[in-house]
């Protein structure tokens, strides 16, 4: 995914998750409809957002304390996004290659999600 790409998921994600309390129907399409799957546990919802074939689960809480949260829950995505190794500002950096193999250099750096 390229800067530009995380950026506009970025923003997409603030205006979905503003004034988060708890998520509702509307939220839960948008966030579909941004790529993302969602399951839900008994105290959190687990949001699952495929990038070149990984899968990055990112946990939320159901009934968040903070009024804030909304907003540090979109910079957590951010940050589990960013720390996979996908995001990228050369245009030409998927060009001529197979996610495979993109996996398996990124599979050689520790990953700590």
């Amino acid at each position: 995914m390229s800067e530009a790409e995380f950026n506009q998921l970025k923003e997409s994600l603030k205006s979905i998750l503003r004034g988060y309390k708890k998520l509702n129907s509307s939220q839960k399409s948008k966030l579909r409809k941004l790529g993302f799957s969602i399951l839900r546990s008994k105290n959190h919802y687990i949001l699952i957002y495929k990038v070149c074939g990984q899968e990055l689960k990112i946990e939320i809480n159901k009934t968040p304390s903070d009024s804030r949260s909304g907003i540090k829950t979109v910079k957590d995505i951010s940050n589990v996004i960013k720390r996979s190794g996908f995001v990228y500002n050369d245009p030409q950096f998927l060009e001529g290659r197979q996610p495979a193999k993109i996996l398996a250099q990124k599979s050689k750096e520790p990953h700590h999600l």
